[in-house]
């Protein structure tokens, strides 16, 4: 009975383990460490440097060096409505096509872009993919594909 709880706990242990592995493993978005290595104490500070790395101490706005937070906020809100202000008036402005030389391209090349993509080029795409990245939008890792191939395939 006592050597049973002892297993229940230690593989509660383990998946906990792994799970805290996987989550820095993750967060650290390692590329060049395989799925063996389990040292999460290296993730960690992986994860530590980029934060340090990608912190913004201070800028610089037309010379003159903001260091206080809020006024960083502030310039890069005016920034990005400065520029959405430039996009929006560009878009607004009516561009003239009537002079406009359109090249046609042959009935052939036409057929070719709008043809289905072949089932090989697709097979071939997902392989030229780097291995044990982030799982992606869609919350899947490039494995679970090549994993999983013959069943998408019917999809």
């Amino acid at each position: 009975m006592w050597k049973d709880g002892c297993l229940k706990v230690t593989k509660i242990t383990n998946a906990l383990a792994r799970q805290i592995h996987l989550k820095w493993w993750s967060k650290a978005k390692s590329n060049w460490i395989g799925e063996g290595e389990k040292n999460t104490k290296f993730f960690h500070n992986l994860v530590k440097m980029k934060r340090r790395r990608s912190r913004v101490e201070e800028i610089v706005v037309e010379g003159k060096v903001i260091k206080d937070n809020n006024e960083m906020a502030g310039s890069f809100a005016n920034w990005y409505e400065e520029l959405w202000t430039f996009f929006e008036e560009r878009r607004t402005n009516k561009v003239d096509l009537n002079n406009f030389e359109w090249v046609r391209i042959s009935t052939e090349d036409c057929a070719t872009l709008e043809r289905e993509f072949s089932e090989e080029e697709i097979w071939v795409a997902v392989n030229s993919l780097r291995r044990g990245k982030s799982p992606g939008p869609d919350g899947f890792i490039l494995e679970f594909y090549i994993q999983c191939w013959e069943e998408m395939k019917k999809q």
